[in-house]
């Protein structure tokens, strides 16, 4: 869903009934007769304003607040046990299947995350041991074995999703601990990651326990950053992490918990793919759709229909072990791996790892 730093709690608790109400009364046409085929499993995420989102969460823990949409369910996150531990919960809205989660997107976390490294604005120290971009300047052109590209230490691609992973691999942090004073580099960057491997880690080795421990040590790294700031008074606006990101990761550490909780409630017999969770996956499906379109750079709504056709039949013939596709030498020629039919299960080049 896509939501924007002006929009208020209540502005986007709105849009929510809005979706909530158009899927669920959503049917389509076959054969000229009207199909019934209404969504009862929303999962919602945006990239933006962490902090609405937030309040609209605290909201949701309130017996009272929004009478006319909750069903009479208790939420998720509100059993007592749990009371210690969560601060964000979740409701199920009435006519719905299951609660529905909020969460900003891991992508966007990861890019701003990793981005604050080359802030000039912030003070960026951990106890004793600075915070630098240019520690990640200095890997990458010494250590080569960090995988880090000019791009990466330079910050050119802000958007790039792949720089963000990148410079929260493992190989990087192995690499700053042969290097003396990174201490604190190297610690941001693992806290960093922790949330974004528990996301976009595909091993299927690691559980979702294991998701949850790891969401769990970066929002306790942040809980006592925020604490020790509180304590000695000092501001939020010019030390270290923004509010926005903090706000944004101190969200998705919640939401892991929260989905656990959602899929072994409701979803116990399907895998808990938590990689598919972010805009990641739309990102590569409309970057396939422009392939297909020459000379411009968008495509209105019948344009995409009529793409979506092509692209449909083309995963099919590549489905077929009858095709044989010769090995694409450009990066600007098509890659078959992106096909869904194709995709293997293995990690994305980048992905970070906690090893």
């Amino acid at each position: 869903m896509p939501t924007d730093l002006t929009y208020t709690q209540q502005d986007l608790h709105d849009y929510l009934m809005e979706l909530h109400s158009n899927l669920r009364n959503a049917s389509f046409e076959r054969d000229g007769k009207r199909i019934s085929a209404p969504f009862k499993f929303i999962v919602a995420e945006a990239a933006d304003n962490a902090g609405q989102h937030g309040k609209e969460m605290l909201l949701r823990a309130k017996p009272g607040a929004f009478p006319g949409d909750r069903a009479s369910a208790p939420g998720l996150g509100t059993d007592p046990a749990l009371s210690e531990i969560l601060t964000l919960y979740a409701y199920q809205l009435d006519g719905n299947g299951c609660e529905t989660v909020m969460l900003n997107d891991v992508s966007h976390a990861a890019k701003t995350w990793s981005l604050l490294l080359f802030s000039m604005a912030r003070l960026m120290l951990l106890g004793v041991y600075p915070i630098l971009g240019m520690h990640i300047i200095y890997v990458q052109l010494y250590c080569k074995a960090s995988g880090l590209l000019a791009c990466d230490a330079n910050a050119g691609d802000r958007m790039c999703v792949g720089a963000a992973l990148r410079r929260l691999n493992f190989a990087v942090r192995r690499e700053l601990a042969g290097c003396p004073g990174t201490f604190g580099t190297a610690a941001y960057l693992y806290f960093g990651a922790c949330t974004t491997s528990a996301y976009l880690d595909r091993d299927p080795t690691v559980t979702p326990l294991d998701r949850v421990k790891r969401c769990f040590r970066n929002l306790v790294f942040l809980r006592y950053w925020h604490a020790a700031l509180q304590v000695t008074g000092r501001s939020t606006a010019q030390h270290f992490i923004s509010m926005q990101t903090f706000k944004a990761f101190v969200l998705l550490d919640h939401a892991m918990v929260l989905l656990v909780l959602l899929w072994g409630k409701h979803f116990s017999h399907l895998p808990f793919p938590t990689w598919l969770i972010g805009s990641d996956q739309n990102e590569r499906f409309f970057s396939e759709l422009r392939s297909f379109v020459m000379n411009k750079p968008d495509f209105n709504l019948l344009d995409l229909l009529s793409l979506i056709r092509r692209w449909t039949y083309q995963n099919s013939l590549l489905a077929r072990p009858d095709i044989k596709l010769p090995t694409v030498f450009s990066d600007k020629g098509y890659t078959p791996s992106l096909c869904p039919a194709r995709r293997s299960r293995s990690s994305p080049s980048g992905l970070t790892s906690l090893r």
